[in-house]
């Protein structure tokens, strides 16, 4: 990363691209996704009450200016599939199919699945994708900088 970020923009970075999901404030509320603070200089899959997708929590990612960089500009490419073998054990066990579409994995049916079984499918479904996060990413780098200025200040615990 080369210069820092400004904080003031980074402030609004997050509350148009993270609010939605996150919180940062010191004993926030987990929302779709976990609360950010103490999360620096962190292993990822940490915060304590959240669930984290496998390949998430099995990682090892620590979270500093250089990893956050990177990860913010595509989240899903970032945490790898480490958890597609458990993925392929469950669909075997439901009766279905793995199968690759390019960049994206995606579950197919073999065979039509009994409504418990597409639950099931719906329930694995985030192990294939490596973190349950869906947000697309920030894709300049400027923006980037800003953002880990401002999350770096507000949520150092």
């Amino acid at each position: 990363m080369a210069k820092p970020g400004n904080e003031k923009k980074g402030a609004k970075v997050f509350k148009t691209k993270c609010s939605q999901c996150h919180t940062v404030e010191s004993g926030g509320a987990h929302k779709q996704g976990p609360n950010l603070y103490g999360f620096w200089g962190r292993q990822s899959g940490q915060a304590d009450g959240y669930s984290y997708s496998s390949a998430n929590k099995k990682s090892g990612i620590m979270w500093g200016e250089e990893t956050l960089f990177d990860y913010l500009e595509n989240p899903k490419k970032y945490i790898k599939n480490k958890g597609e073998e458990e993925c392929r054990t469950a669909c075997r066990f439901l009766g279905l199919v793995l199968r690759r579409d390019g960049d994206r994995d995606r579950q197919t049916q073999k065979r039509f699945a009994a409504p418990e079984k597409i639950k099931e499918m719906k329930r694995y479904n985030f192990i294939i994708a490596g973190t349950k996060m869906v947000f697309a990413g920030i894709k300049k780098p400027k923006e980037r900088q800003d953002l880990i200025a401002y999350l770096k200040s507000s949520c150092e615990a």
